[in-house]
């Protein structure tokens, strides 16, 4: 689905066969720096599950999770590179689409949500945040591939461009 130094980020959505689901992958301006949508619609279930994972083509050397405020995130290094897959929260989730995140699991290679709530034949759009970039300015670069991979930061500079 998305090509990336550590390798092709793909989303899925389960249960598949009682699920319609789309995808749509948005480069930002920034080089290393996409958003992807899950749209799906269901016609009985409401709990669905969602993953975001990646199949390494480096070697990692580090993985960090970093959460903060209205997101969910994990980060992995290999030598200077560094990547984030982030989400949006739960609170987020109540707040802005009046459904509940039941579950949230930090994979080797991604991350893992199951959704409680959707309506039936209504849309559902859970987005991820993916950002990478080269590490030489430790603090800061940390924190710009952190903000980077934030969904709601995404959303924000989307409406202002």
């Amino acid at each position: 689905m998305l090509q990336t130094p550590f390798g092709i980020v793909n989303v899925k959505v389960e249960p598949k066969d009682l699920v319609k689901a789309n995808f749509r992958v948005v480069k930002l301006k920034t080089d290393g720096r996409y958003l992807i949508e899950a749209e799906v619609r269901t016609e009985y279930v409401q709990e669905i599950h969602f993953s975001c994972s990646f199949v390494p083509v480096i070697t990692i050397v580090d993985t960090d999770v970093e959460t903060g405020e209205w997101l969910e995130l994990k980060s992995w290094m290999s030598g200077e590179l560094k990547m984030c897959i982030g989400t949006v929260d739960d609170s987020w989730l109540q707040q802005s689409r009046n459904v509940k995140m039941s579950a949230v699991e930090y994979l080797e290679n991604g991350l893992s949500l199951t959704i409680e709530g959707i309506r039936p034949n209504e849309p559902f759009t859970l987005p991820f945040g993916v950002a990478w970039k080269q590490i030489v300015e430790i603090e800061q670069d940390n924190f710009d591939v952190w903000v980077e991979a934030q969904p709601v930061s995404i959303y924000e500079d989307l409406k202002n461009t």
